[in-house]
């Protein structure tokens, strides 16, 4: 959970989920690029600073949200739409 109440929930087929506590609803989404057979998210860690890293077993890198990404999409996602890419 992040500092502002939010649960970060990784999906290893697919990327990451935001979920407000309060309400249990999902604010946002980001997926790793690749295939879905192509990665394997499964650390996550949050900074003081509001940045999410999180780690790809499959392809050995680190995918990187941040306060700015997560405020773009929080503001403008809509239960049931397409996952927002990761950066690596």
């Amino acid at each position: 959970m992040d500092g502002h109440g939010r649960l970060w929930v990784t999906d290893s087929t697919a990327g990451v989920a935001v979920y407000d506590t309060a309400t249990g609803g999902r604010l946002a989404r980001f997926e790793a690029p690749g295939a879905p057979s192509g990665h394997f998210v499964n650390d996550l860690t949050l900074t003081p600073d509001g940045t999410a890293y999180l780690t790809d077993s499959v392809r050995g890198v680190v995918y990187r949200v941040t306060p700015a990404q997560l405020a773009r999409v929080v503001a403008i996602f809509e239960p049931g739409s397409a996952w927002t890419r990761c950066r690596a």
